[in-house]
């Protein structure tokens, strides 16, 4: 069981270790937070503030790296007058602790619940990208947001296991990431972004999940892979409009 919980974890989790004294460096004004979670783990964020905003993105990044590379993205929301708030998960970057399913759940609603009393009366949109789908929608079905985001998703962990290790059977896994089944409880104004080109997570379970409600917006597309979506016009034009929209 040990060998087979390594197996996962090292399919799951990819940290970059970052040095508390790094300092991250963008072209943008950011506010670098800490915060302590119920069990005294500290969880290293960013917020990237946007004028005019409309709103904040909770955003749930890959399974890879840490902030240093994935600060960027905040290019992709500030244009559009979105706030970025951008967290990294235990073990990654400067945030301490282990990897753990039911933790990356806590943290989220931890963190979400200190956006809402730190900037009370914006709206919170959850942005999952990856392995962070599962953590974003699994936030909006139980926050209830108006919105949710999420690009390139899966189905669910044992789903994916599956895919590249065939012969471990998916009833004895410990983690599950529901993505799918969160999506289905939730309901609500949900966009999904998947290329039809997807090398890691195939593009099948992004129409599987897009299939579930008419809320859902599933915009397949053509020609995109797993890590250059946002290099396609379409998917900027969609996510652009949904941001618009009101709700």
């Amino acid at each position: 069981m040990k060998l087979l919980k390594f197996l996962e974890q090292s399919l799951i989790f990819y940290p970059e270790k970052l040095p508390p004294e790094h300092s991250f460096q963008y072209d943008s004004p950011f506010e670098e937070i800490t915060l302590a979670m119920q069990d005294g783990t500290k969880i290293n964020s960013l917020y990237f503030n946007s004028q005019e905003s409309k709103g904040i993105i909770l955003y749930f990044h890959g399974n890879a790296g840490s902030l240093r590379s994935w600060g960027d993205v905040y290019r992709e929301f500030l244009p559009n007058h979105w706030d970025l708030f951008i967290t990294d998960y235990r073990s990654y970057g400067k945030s301490d602790g282990k990897p753990d399913e039911d933790l990356l759940y806590s943290d989220a609603l931890e963190l979400y619940e200190y956006l809402v009393q730190k900037y009370p009366g914006k709206e919170i949109i959850p942005y999952g990208r990856s392995i962070g789908t599962a953590i974003a929608a699994y936030l909006a079905n139980h926050k209830k947001t108006k919105r949710l985001i999420l690009e390139t998703p899966y189905t669910d962990f044992p789903a994916i296991a599956k895919k590249y290790f065939p012969f471990v059977p998916g009833v004895i896994l410990s983690y599950r990431l529901e993505t799918k089944k969160y999506v289905d409880s939730y309901g609500g104004n949900t966009l999904i972004l998947h290329g039809d080109r997807d090398e890691i997570i195939p593009v099948e379970m992004g129409r599987e999940i897009g299939r579930l409600s008419e809320r859902i917006r599933y915009v397949e597309v053509k020609g995109g892979y797993h890590n250059n979506l946002s290099t396609f016009r379409d998917t900027l034009k969609a996510r652009k409009e949904f941001l618009n929209l009101e709700f």
